[in-house]
């Protein structure tokens, strides 16, 4: 009988700080590659109002440490490029057996997911998403 595990071809876990925006997506395939892609963000860090630089800062000291805008020699990619850079590493990885992408609670990684069709798994739950 074949475990849930088999059918995993990628975990993916997008690191927000602010609802929908993405600054970075780290991945891991069934064939142990992994890496990250950077994402610029939207608006520059002083035209978030108080309370969101306060989030930011929280974020980048106590959670993540990511800074708020990639760093200049990081090859980042557009807010709205997240959808094809997701596709594309699950078209890398995926094959006959392994269609599944895992993904740790939040509803950033699995709005993406859906969006694409793509079969997904709830790390927290351990359920299927739909």
């Amino acid at each position: 009988m074949a475990s849930v595990k088999d059918s995993l071809c990628l975990v993916v876990d997008l690191k927000g700080v602010l609802c929908a925006k993405v600054p970075e997506m780290g991945h891991y395939s069934w064939n142990e590659h992994f890496g990250r892609h950077a994402f610029f963000q939207p608006t520059t860090l002083k035209d978030l109002s108080h309370k969101d630089k306060k989030t930011v800062s929280f974020a980048k000291h106590k959670i993540h440490g990511l800074t708020y805008q990639p760093r200049y020699q990081e090859r980042a990619y557009e807010q709205d490029q997240a959808d094809i850079v997701l596709l594309h590493l699950y078209n890398q990885y995926k094959t006959g057996e392994r269609t599944v992408v895992a993904c740790k609670g939040g509803h950033v990684e699995k709005d993406l997911l859906n969006k694409l069709n793509i079969p997904c798994l709830d790390l927290e739950t351990g359920l299927p998403q739909m």
